[in-house]
């Protein structure tokens, strides 16, 4: 559905910039300033490919040449509980999307670190959102690794407590 969406605006005419504001509105709305929302995809119905809203609104902001306000949108909302994990995500997003090695691989440390200490599922599922496509880029497939190394582990302690619900993916998948 969300891959329709940008065919549909696009087939509309909606301008990048105008899909930016739209998606802005929606991830960072102004009425919520502390908050993130990416609005992810149930990772088993692709987990090598996870998509959200948010991953729609780094490539609306890096078309629209709006990547500086993004990020700057991000930075604001990583002081707030609410806003961290989720703000790490798309800044995760944005830096591969920009080609950005350094901040990539920065994005990438945080999660790793992240997971040694939360054991959410949801916390698992949402650094696939960063980590699979990082395993698509040659710099950062090894600092990938490491985090999808805790990914897996984590699921795996969602599957045997009960967390997972008996759901076997994205584990599964993933390993």
């Amino acid at each position: 559905q969300l891959a329709s969406l940008d065919q549909i605006w696009r087939q509309k005419g909606v301008t990048e910039d105008v899909m930016f504001s739209l998606l802005m509105g929606t991830v960072l709305p102004e009425s919520r300033p502390i908050e993130v929302f990416l609005y992810p995809q149930p990772l088993s119905s692709s987990p090598q490919q996870p998509q959200s809203v948010g991953a729609q609104l780094v490539k609306a902001a890096v078309k629209s040449n709006k990547s500086a306000a993004l990020k700057q949108a991000l930075e604001a909302r990583l002081k707030q509980p609410l806003g961290e994990l989720s703000s790490r995500i798309l800044l995760g997003q944005l830096a591969m999307a920009e080609r950005d090695v350094e901040s990539a691989r920065e994005q990438l440390a945080f999660l790793g670190e992240r997971l040694k200490q939360d054991s959410l599922r949801f916390t698992s599922e949402l650094a696939c959102h960063v980590v699979m496509p990082a395993m698509t880029h040659d710099d950062l497939k090894e600092s990938a690794v490491d985090v999808l190394t805790r990914v897996v582990d984590q699921l795996h302690k969602s599957i045997q407590t009960g967390q997972g619900r008996g759901q076997v993916e994205p584990t599964k998948s993933l390993t």
